[in-house]
């Protein structure tokens, strides 16, 4: 596997970004993670073995701006960017007769 990488990781405090981040930084990687819950990037980082791969930022990837200063930081960092992991969602618990209806313009067809 390669080291020595720069990974992004969106939505670094989750389920499913934590064991990312960790599995880069004890692979070697310098890991920029980020997720709108500044005290569950602090927890993470101080759960990793070698704190000193990992910069945390703490944004939300639906605004402009916060997309805008998160590469920034990663241009300040190393200048590129070698993989970047999406693992930002929000996914509200309601039950299925409180789901509001889905809108958008896709259709289906019958054959």
């Amino acid at each position: 596997m390669n080291t020595g990488r720069v990974v992004v990781i969106t939505g670094a405090g989750g389920g499913v970004g934590a064991p990312l981040v960790k599995r880069f930084v004890d692979n070697g990687d310098t890991v920029v993670a980020t997720d709108t819950n500044a005290g569950v990037l602090d927890r993470l980082r101080d759960d990793l073995s070698h704190p000193g791969r990992l910069v945390v930022e703490t944004a939300d990837v639906s605004s402009a701006e916060d997309c805008r200063r998160l590469a920034e930081t990663a241009r300040q960092l190393s200048g590129h960017v070698d993989v970047l992991i999406n693992c930002a969602g929000f996914f509200p618990i309601t039950p299925f007769e409180e789901s509001p209806p889905r809108t958008g313009t896709r259709s289906s067809t019958s054959t």
